[in-house]
Formats: structure tokens, C-alpha cells, sequence
């Protein structure tokens, strides 16, 4: 949104969204000076029930684990498409209530989760009331019901979100997708044209990288090799367990190496289990921080780590914030069919390897012993004004 608002001053953009508690691990409050000044953002309030499902920042470490559990249960278990579901109606209404007056013109629904698509094209079915010819632009930045964890419920819950998807695809015009095996996937299965459908990834914003360059985290030790992951670790989906275990394999038979090593992972894991072992290892572990704080670790990091997902519908979004950095960059691939890896394949300063404890290890070894940090690396079609000029052609704005 603000690629296109930067880009038109013709355009008049509104943004509903989810107001998020302060006490929330996605509260972010200093996202909204990102935001451009153009843009009319609309925050709903959540219902009582989401609001004490939407997991909160540590206070107590036991006590957080146990309720950690529990959401984690409760979301793959009983909630029928997601947490979110509830704001659906109280979104409606509020665009009902307050926007209902404006002809749009096009209304993009943001998945992930599906419950922003839901509320997107019954928005849409409001104002096809008085506009006729409004477009309903659905983005699958993740799949819906062929994700991981949906695929896994009881059976009358995978029919109730096919047919929920379904009625999402009946009433879009167009769809956006992130990775070509998810685009592949709706196109096959819903018989979607191709002049219908579009690959639109994330970008990086210059002007903000180059700010955030000017002030050296304090997580990191300019003396050091400064590692980072960032994003979330996911049950199912994400495994660093391997590398863990190349990080005690290199700390044994490389120790010149492993102490020239300040290694930091920043954002929020729900698996338990790895978040144990990260706790022994030398990583240094913080919850989510602020996009604007991310940025500022990215730019100043000599090496950014990321995982591929063990479902290849899906590429980590956090990949495209690396590519604004000049870091040295280690994808880490369960296998070489995974659309991440041909997403940066041959691009400069990009290694890759295999997800097991000696690839990662050698990889790591690989990088330490080359490091240079004066190399300059050249990312510059995953920036923002690229992506501009592909989605304004696919909206025809």
C-alpha cells in the first residue's frame, strides 16, 4: 500500500486493520510512522475472546510456556479457520458505519490470515451495492486450506474452510500470490486464468535502509561476525534444530571460528521444543521487536540467516528485507525444490545449503573463513521500485 500511495497522489487509499492490545507480541507502535502520510488507516477493536488469544509479551517464563501450549492447542484444534474470525463482523460493520459512503474502486484482501479475505469480499458485496464494476484483488501470500496445519484437522473442518475458500475465489476478480507452486496450485485447482493472476513479493524501501544503517545495534560487537535470524519459528514449518547442533559441531572442531561468532535470533518461536535447545546453545534469543528495529539489525548484520520452509507453497517473507542489507546471506533448505532456493539462486553473496548439521556447518565454515566485509553485494531488482512498476501494471492504475 505504501509503494502505490508514494507512487499516485491520485490514488486515495484506505487501510482496515485490527487494533492490535498493547500488551500483544504484534503490537508494534512504531509501524504506524511507516505508514504513508496519504493513507487512511482505520483500526478496529478485536472481540474479548481474540484478545485473550492473541498471545502477550513474556512476564513470567513458566507461566507464558504453559499458555503458549494452550493457544497453540487451541488454534490447531478447535478454531475452525482462524483466531481472527471474530473481528470479521465487527470490521464489516465499522466500513458500514464510516465508509460505506466512498465509491471504491478496489478492495485487496491481505491473507495471511483468511480472515482478512473474508471480510475483503464481503466489503466487496457491500459496495456492489452502488458500484457495480468494484474489483476484489485476493493476495495468497500463504496458501489457505493446503497450508501445513489445516490439511492436518478433522474432516468437517477442512470441508468448512473449502468451501470458505471457495466462495473467497468465487468473488475475486484477481489474485496475487507470492510463490509460482501456490499460484500453480489455485490454477490447477480452481481453474484460474493466467491473465487473472500475478507473482508480487515484498520489496525494500532505500531511503528507510540507508537511515537505518547510521545507528549500530546494540546487540551486536563490532568486534565480532554478527549473525541474525529474523522471523518467527514456526511448529512444522521452520527447523533449526540442524544448525543448533553445526554451531556445537563448529564450536568443537573450528573454535578460531565459533568466537569470532555473536549469534542473535529475533522473533517469537511457538515450538517449545527448539526454543529449549536455542536456549542452551549460544544463541542469543529475543522476542519480536519492532519492524523499524528489525531493519536496523538487517542493515548492520554481517550474516543473515534464513530457513526454508518445510512446505513449499511458501517462501519466508523475511527474505525480502535481506535483500536490502549488504550481508552475506545462507539460506538453509530442507531441499533444493524449494522456491526459495530458485528465488536466489545465483544472486550475489547468496550460499545455500542443505538443512542437516554438516552441509550448515561447512556452509558457516565456508563464509567465516572467506568473510570480507568490504565486498559490496548488488540486490537492487528486489527494491521497491520494481515491484511498483509490475503491480501498477496488474491493478492498471
Amino acid at each position: 500500500m505504501n509503494l502505490l500511495a508514494s507512487s499516485n497522489r491520485d490514488l486515495k487509499i484506505h487501510l482496515l486493520t485490527l487494533s492490535f492490545p498493547s500488551d500483544s507480541i504484534y503490537y508494534d507502535g512504531k509501524l504506524s510512522k511507516l505508514v504513508n502520510k496519504d493513507i487512511v488507516v482505520h483500526r478496529v477493536n478485536g472481540s474479548f475472546i481474540l484478545n485473550k488469544m492473541i498471545p502477550k509479551k513474556v512476564v513470567c517464563k513458566n507461566k507464558t510456556d504453559i499458555k503458549s501450549k494452550r493457544l497453540i492447542w487451541i488454534k490447531n484444534k478447535i478454531v475452525i479457520i482462524d483466531p481472527y474470525t471474530s473481528w470479521i463482523n465487527k470490521a464489516c460493520k465499522y466500513f458500514k458505519k464510516y465508509l460505506s459512503d466512498i465509491k471504491f474502486d478496489i478492495i485487496i484482501g491481505m491473507h495471511e490470515p483468511p480472515s482478512s479475505l473474508i471480510c475483503a469480499y464481503k466489503i466487496k458485496n457491500m459496495v456492489k451495492k452502488y458500484n457495480n464494476s468494484v474489483e476484489l484483488v485476493s493476495y495468497f501470500s500463504d496458501p489457505y486450506c493446503n497450508e501445513v496445519n489445516r490439511r492436518n484437522r478433522a474432516l468437517l473442518v477442512r470441508l468448512f474452510n473449502k468451501r470458505i475458500e471457495n466462495k473467497i475465489i468465487i468473488n475475486s476478480d484477481k489474485f496475487l500470490f507470492v510463490t509460482k507452486n501456490n499460484m500453480e496450485y489455485y490454477k490447477k485447482n480452481y481453474k484460474l486464468t493466467p491473465k487473472s493472476m500475478e507473482i508480487i513479493h515484498r520489496g525494500f524501501d532505500d531511503k528507510l535502509y540507508c537511515d537505518s544503517k547510521k545507528n549500530y545495534p546494540s546487540d551486536f560487537q563490532s568486534d565480532k561476525i554478527n549473525v541474525l535470524y529474523a522471523g518467527d519459528i514456526v511448529k512444522g514449518v521452520r527447523n533449526i534444530r540442524e544448525f543448533i547442533k553445526a554451531l556445537g559441531l563448529i564450536q568443537i572442531n573450528f573454535s578460531d571460528l565459533f568466537y569470532k561468532l555473536n549469534v542473535n535470533f529475533v522473533g517469537n518461536i511457538n515450538d517449545l521444543e527448539q526454543k529449549e535447545l536455542a536456549n542452551e546453545s549460544s544463541i542469543k534469543l529475543k522476542s519480536r521487536i519492532p519492524y523499524s528495529d528489525i531493519i536496523n539489525m538487517v542493515v548492520n548484520a554481517d550474516i543473515l540467516l534464513i530457513f526454508g520452509n518445510k512446505e513449499f507453497s511458501q517462501i519466508p517473507a523475511k527474505i525480502y528485507d535481506y535483500m536490502g542489507s549488504n550481508a552475506i546471506i545462507l539460506a538453509i533448505l530442507e531441499d533444493y525444490s524449494d522456491p526459495l532456493y530458485e528465488l536466489v539462486s545465483g544472486i550475489n553473496g547468496i550460499y545455500c545449503c542443505i538443512n542437516n548439521c554438516d552441509d550448515i556447518m561447512r556452509a558457516m565454515c565456508d563464509i567465516l573463513i572467506n568473510f570480507n566485509r568490504d565486498i559490496e553485494f548488488n540486490r537492487n531488482e528486489f527494491n521497491n521500485n520494481a515491484i511498483l512498476s509490475k503491480l501498477s501494471k496488474f491493478l492498471d492504475i
